[in-house]
């Protein structure tokens, strides 16, 4: 991430933002507990046909690793048809994430992944409109607490596109079908603390081993 405040990376489909004084066990525990709540929700779910059941065992299993639920997320699904719509109403739903420090280090966040070159990548296949696609990422904030407490939260946007028909348009031919994208965003706050994790940290790393081992067998056979 640009600037000075905060770190930004990707694990699995999480957008991670941390705080520059994090230590690296905090950090190394709140990615691990993100990609087993991610793997242990796609175990269940799928994130691009069953989301809304997908993103409840997310959070379900932040909590079961320790994790302190706080605020809770649930925005009106909003509407876009084209990029510039799309990174303007992004923005808009991270503004709603409370506290409001999160939702100014998820806005950099956003920013940031607009300005990448994996962004391009994106907004060109999307922006083909392949209607009935679906897909999911989670925008993570973390900001410094109090006690080796770290505030989080761990919110999904899921996109999802759609046909439309257009009206008829006088005696003119024109394309009968226009393109929208859906945005969702899921979610809410929560809080890690270290001291709590601990009790969790060797099964959720055990845990990924494990996954990751069955993977690389998958890629092998």
């Amino acid at each position: 991430m640009s600037g000075d405040s905060s770190r930004s990376m990707l694990r699995g489909s999480n957008l991670v933002s941390f705080f520059p004084e994090l230590s690296p066990l905090s950090r190394g525990d709140i990615l691990d507990a993100l990609l087993w709540a991610q793997l242990s929700a796609s175990d269940r779910y799928s994130p691009e046909k069953q989301w809304e059941q997908w993103i409840e065992l997310y959070t379900a299993v932040l909590i079961d690793s320790s994790f302190k639920p706080g605020s809770s997320l649930a925005q009106k699904p909003v509407k876009v048809s084209n990029e510039s719509g799309f990174r303007r109403e992004a923005a808009k739903l991270v503004k709603t994430i409370t506290p409001p420090g999160l939702a100014n280090v998820a806005e950099v966040a956003l920013n940031d992944m607009f300005n990448s070159s994996h962004a391009r990548l994106f907004f060109d296949s999307w922006f083909n409109f392949n209607a009935g696609r679906s897909d999911s990422f989670q925008i993570v904030p973390c900001e410094k607490g109090s006690f080796g407490q770290v505030k989080i939260a761990a919110c999904g946007l899921q996109m999802v596109t759609r046909t439309k028909v257009k009206p008829p348009n006088g005696f003119f031919p024109a394309w009968p079908f226009t393109y929208e994208m859906t945005l969702t965003l899921r979610g809410g706050g929560f809080v890690y603390d270290v001291d709590d994790y601990a009790a969790h940290r060797d099964r959720i790393r055990e845990a990924l081993r494990v996954k990751g081992s069955e993977a690389i067998g998958l890629i092998q056979l």
